[in-house]
């Protein structure tokens, strides 16, 4: 990589990234029991939250996050909630409704945003195989 970048050679566009948060979080126990550690706040934003945000500024255009069972509030953190919006905007809070409908929440803002259940991947080796492009 260096050596290319000596020779005025570009580097590669990176725009796939693979989120790994399907662990236990046995370390962070009694808390992790009833919160994913990929949820616990970093500011006023969970941690996962500030992970896919630097993704998007970055330029990455499909994120997959692979979740385990039992992590359902990492999958409602990311999915849409437009009546939660709507009652922000009522209620006269934009700057909450601007929030939880910023880039990193929003669908839209890349092409590809998946959470895929780690059923079938057994240990990161096999989730990078099996996210590997054909």
């Amino acid at each position: 990589m260096f050596l290319s970048i000596e020779r005025g050679l570009t580097p590669p566009t990176i725009r796939r990234a693979v989120i790994p948060a399907a662990g236990l979080g046995s370390r962070l126990l009694p808390l992790t029991k009833a919160i994913p550690k990929e949820m616990l706040p970093v500011g006023d934003k969970p941690v996962i939250e500030h992970t896919v945000r630097e993704l998007v500024a970055s330029g990455i255009t499909d994120i997959t996050i692979v979740v385990s069972g039992g992590k359902s509030l990492i999958q409602d953190h990311f999915r849409p909630n437009p009546a939660l919006v709507e009652q922000l905007r009522a209620d006269g809070k934009t700057a909450y409704a601007d929030a939880v409908t910023t880039p990193a929440t929003r669908r839209s803002s890349t092409r590809d945003r998946r959470l895929r259940d780690n059923q079938r991947v057994q240990g990161l080796t096999s989730l990078l195989r099996f996210e590997s492009p054909s």
